[in-house]
């Protein structure tokens, strides 16, 4: 079989903003470059990008597309973007489109030569769902069509698989493949629980401040940390300006010198933070498959995580960390203080935390499951004379 060609469509390939879908394109794409596939990545970029048009990243090549101004329900976006994948599908370029699940950007596109997978990470109305709201209705309509445009989808989760089937109403997904967390080789050598740095009463929480990532429930928590734990000092660092004043008019006068909020970093500097906390924190209520307590893991930290959404798929409850109801900040306050309070617990469970993460979520693992799922979806798509619909 001739080398394996996969386009990815995705709007956030770093440099660019990017959250877990464009990290998770970057990390499968250089791996399978470097596995000897041809990988293309093609999205779109707005006037304020610093970003180049194109790039070869480590062998995988981007192109990114000046977004149309003025596009009513983004058609003239959708539009572009297919032209320039039917035109490599048509010369034979390609053989294998994958396109995120939220904002259903292929929606309504006509068949091409080249196979249209449909990668859960969370849509708009997947999280909409979560959040006990109801998805707004355009978003809903796209995002199902692309589901019904495609040929094959797959999810990185079973929780998130399981719930985009009920939501769309659409035939069970073909595979769950987790997403990587890291490229094994570049990670280097992750700090070990003992690390020099590490801090016996820091508490870190990692990602964006926003409701759906449990941080009101986590401040709410923090106070009775404190009566135990007078000592005891939590770090915030992720984006959401209006979140974190909310945050702090939220505390007690006498903890609010206790949390602390840096805002946006870059990698290095969370992985420094990580791997000198002595506990990590993640009382998330939505979830698709989430990186930020993977991180943690992988730095031989202490991690509290959810037991709602893909929770129980990362990690088992005493064995690789400490899994919480979101909705008890009692729980989430009791289970820092356990890991605060006992050494051997804490080494135990960030000894076989990193054990989980570098065992099963790196690309080195990921990625041949990835390679064996496209060419089965090539393989069978030489047998569909039409899409596989719901």
């Amino acid at each position: 079989m001739k080398s394996l060609s996969v386009c990815f469509l995705c709007n956030e390939y770093p440099p660019e903003p990017h959250g877990g879908v464009g990290r998770y394109v970057q990390l499968i794409g250089r791996a399978m470059a470097a596995a000897g596939c041809r990988v293309r990545v093609v999205g779109l970029h707005g006037g304020q990008s610093t970003a180049p048009e194109f790039e070869e990243d480590r062998g995988v090549q981007v192109y990114r597309l000046p977004r149309p101004p003025r596009d009513f329900l983004s058609i003239a976006s959708r539009t572009l973007l297919y032209r320039k994948v039917a035109a490599w599908s048509r010369r034979g370029e390609i053989d294998l489109v994958e396109a995120a699940d939220a904002q259903g950007w292929p929606a309504l596109w006509p068949r091409l030569e080249a196979p249209l997978v449909i990668k859960v990470n969370g849509s708009i109305s997947y999280f909409a769902q979560e959040a006990g709201r109801r998805p707004p209705r355009y978003d809903f309509w796209v995002e199902r069509a692309a589901f019904r445009r495609a040929e094959f989808w797959y999810s990185c989760s079973r929780y998130a698989a399981d719930r985009t089937e009920a939501l769309f109403g659409v035939r069970p997904a073909d595979e769950v493949i987790y997403n990587p967390g890291f490229d094994g080789q570049s990670l280097g050598r992750p700090a070990a629980f003992e690390h020099p740095e590490r801090t016996r009463n820091r508490v870190v929480f990692t990602g964006t401040l926003t409701g759906k990532k449990g941080v009101r429930e986590l401040i709410a928590a923090w106070p009775a940390v404190r009566r135990r734990r007078p000592d005891a000092a939590l770090d915030l660092y992720g984006k959401g300006e209006a979140m974190r004043r909310s945050l702090i008019e939220a505390l007690p006068e006498e903890d609010r010198a206790s949390v602390r909020f840096h805002g946006h970093v870059s990698q290095e500097t969370l992985r420094s933070a990580l791997a000198a906390a002595r506990v990590a924190v993640f009382p998330s209520f939505a979830e698709a498959f989430a990186l930020a307590p993977m991180e943690a893991m992988a730095q031989s930290c202490p991690t509290i995580y959810s037991l709602q959404t893909s929770g129980e798929e990362l990690m088992t409850h005493e064995r690789d960390g400490l899994l919480v109801d979101p909705r008890r900040p009692e729980e989430i306050s009791a289970a820092i203080l356990r890991l605060l309070d006992d050494d051997a617990l804490a080494t135990r469970l960030g000894g076989a935390g990193q054990r989980r993460v570098l065992e099963n979520f790196t690309t080195e693992q990921i990625l041949p499951r990835q390679i064996r799922f496209y060419e089965k979806c090539l393989a069978h798509s030489m047998r569909l004379p039409e899409p596989v619909l719901a």
